[in-house]
C-alpha cells in the first residue's frame, strides 16, 4: 500500500552506541496530573529529569508512536541523540550518534509513522533516516539518505504525508527556497519561491497538503504544495518569525515573533484572532497540543507558557531553565512535555 513506501529505502545499518544518562538527577515522576474533573492542568507541571549535554541544544521531538516513549535531539556538537523517558526513571540517553551531521543539528521531524526522522543542520543537508526500537528497548538507525541542494543552513524540516507517503519540505538560509522532496527518490520535486530572507518556521497541516512558513523577513505564508504556490500571506508587525504552529483542525496559525509577541490568525480568511504579550523576551517556539486545547509557547526569556486557546488568557508560566528556551513539545499521548535549551539541558515537564 502507498502507506509501506516510505519502506522501500536500502539504507545499511548506521553506526551508534549505546549511553547512559550524562549527569542529571533522577528523580522519581509523579503520576500525571488531573484537575477535579479529570483534565489536565498545566500549572500543575514541573520538571521532574534534566538530561545534561556538552552542547547547546536546538531541536528536540517525541517519536508519534503510540506505544513509544522515545525522543530525539539534535545538538551544536553534531550529535543525534535518542533519550526514553518513562514515569519510574525520568528521561535517560539510551543511544546516541556522533557527528551525524557535518555541522550543528538545526532541525529534527519524526514522520508520523514514528520510523523515519528527519534532520537539517548548517552543513546544509537535509538526512533521512530509519530508527528501529527492539522488544528490549535497543534502538538503532540505518545509514542517512541525504537530501542535497540547500545553500545555507537547513533550519526547518517537516513531513509531508498529505502530498505523498515520504514527502518532506525544508527551508532555510541562503537562496530562502521552500523544497519539496520526494524521500524514496531522493529527489526535490519542487521549489517555491516567496521568503527574502532566511526560512525559520514551518508545520505542515493534517487534513491537507498545506505547509505554513514564517521567514526572517516578518512575512508568515500558507503554501498549497499540489496548487504549488502561496495561498494565504498573513499580515503581522514584520519582525523575525521564528516559530508556527497549525492547530489539529488546520484551522488556526500560531508564530512567535522576535518582538517576544504571539499572533494567532484563523487560516481560512487570514484575519488576526488575537495577539499575545506575555513573553518579555523572543519567542522562540510555538506548538499547539495534540488535543488543540492549549498552546505552548517556549522564549528565550527563560520560560514556557500554557495559553488557554479558547481566550487567549495565559494559564501557566513554568520556569526552570537557566537560559533561553529553544524549544517546547508536548507528548502526542501523554501529558507530557519537553524542553531543550541554550543552557545545554533537555527537560522532561510532567
Amino acid at each position: 500500500g502507498g502507506g509501506e513506501r516510505e519502506e522501500r529505502h536500502n539504507m545499511s545499518q548506521g553506526s551508534g552506541s549505546m549511553a547512559q544518562a550524562q549527569g542529571g538527577v533522577h528523580s522519581s515522576v509523579a503520576p500525571p496530573h488531573s484537575g477535579a474533573g479529570g483534565g489536565f492542568v498545566p500549572q500543575a507541571m514541573q520538571a521532574v529529569d534534566v538530561l545534561q549535554d556538552t552542547q547547546v541544544i536546538r531541536s528536540v521531538a517525541w517519536c508519534p508512536d503510540a506505544k513509544s516513549r522515545l525522543l530525539a535531539y539534535g545538538t551544536t556538537s553534531r550529535a543525534l541523540r535518542f533519550a526514553e523517558a518513562s514515569e519510574e526513571r525520568g528521561v535517560r540517553i539510551i543511544y546516541e550518534v556522533d557527528d551525524f551531521h557535518g555541522g550543528s543539528i538545526y532541525a529534527v521531524a519524526w514522520h508520523s509513522k514514528g520510523r523515519l526522522l528527519a534532520t537539517g543542520s548548517n552543513d546544509k543537508m537535509v538526512q533521512l533516516t530509519r530508527v528501529t526500537q527492539s522488544e528490549a528497548g535497543m534502538v538503532s538507525h540505518t545509514a542517512p539518505l541525504v537530501l542535497q541542494g540547500h545553500t545555507g543552513t537547513v533550519r526547518c524540516v517537516a513531513w509531508c504525508e498529505r502530498v505523498g507517503a515520504a514527502h518532506l519540505v525544508s527551508g532555510g538560509a541562503g537562496d530562502c527556497l521552500l523544497r519539496l522532496w520526494d524521500g524514496e527518490s531522493s529527489q526535490c520535486v519542487l521549489s517555491l519561491s516567496g521568503h527574502h530572507d532566511h526560512l525559520q518556521a514551518m508545520c505542515t497541516a493534517a487534513e491537507a497538503p498545506l505547509v505554513a512558513t514564517g521567514g526572517k523577513d516578518g512575512q508568515v505564508m500558507l503554501w498549497d504544495l499540489r496548487q504549488q504556490h502561496c495561498v494565504t500571506s498573513f499580515a503581522s508587525n514584520g519582525d523575525e518569525v521564528l516559530s508556527c504552529s497549525l492547530n489539529p483542525s488546520d484551522t488556526m496559525l500560531a508564530a512567535g515573533f522576535s518582538d517576544a509577541s504571539c499572533v494567532i490568525w484563523e487560516t481560512r480568511m487570514g484575519k488576526q484572532v488575537q495577539a499575545l504579550h506575555h513573553h518579555q523576551h523572543q519567542c522562540r517556539s510555538v506548538e499547539y497540543t495534540p488535543d488543540g486545547r492549549w498552546l505552548i509557547t517556549a522564549s528565550f526569556d527563560g520560560t514556557i507558557a500554557y495559553v488557554d486557546v479558547l481566550d487567549g488568557h495565559v494559564e501557566a508560566v513554568l520556569s526552570g531553565h537557566t537560559d533561553r528556551v529553544v524549544q517546547a513539545r508536548a507528548h502526542p499521548h501523554e501529558p507530557w512535555m519537553i524542553s531543550c535549551s541554550v543552557d545545554k539541558t533537555v527537560r522532561l515537564w510532567v
